[in-house]
């Protein structure tokens, strides 16, 4: 029994060190939070949700004549920003947000309009 117990301790040990050693070239760890605010020299956006539910939610946005663009995903009772390209908010002077439920079915949640403000962050919080 030792034995079999001894290459999977080492595999997990390897394993473990292997992923505690992963840094970008500059020797610091890579960014792995969500997408930081953008500054007013930026020509896209920052759109910034607290999702005040238990329900993990896929964000979407949807302009005046668009379909909906899928922006990211915000886990129940967090909040979480992204960035907007240019592309996304091109073309348009509002857009609504929409959180829809990954599972357990659910009607989704659409926010009132949001004027475009390039450089500028949007917040909207989901309410329970």
């Amino acid at each position: 029994m030792r034995k079999l117990l001894r290459p999977s301790l080492l595999s997990i040990l390897t394993a473990t060190a292997a992923c505690a050693g992963n840094t970008s070239s500059g020797g610091t760890a890579p960014d792995t939070t969500a997408a930081t605010a953008t500054t007013e020299g930026e020509a896209g956006g920052a759109l910034r949700i607290e999702n005040r539910t238990n329900r993990d939610m896929d964000i979407f946005i949807r302009g005046q004549s668009r379909g909906p663009v899928r922006v990211g995903f915000v886990p129940g009772g967090e909040t979480a920003t992204f960035k907007l390209s240019p592309a996304m908010i091109s073309g348009v002077s509002s857009f609504r947000v929409e959180a829809r439920p990954i599972s357990g079915g659910g009607n989704a949640t659409v926010s009132e309009p949001y004027p475009v403000r390039k450089g500028e962050e949007t917040f909207w919080s989901i309410p329970p």
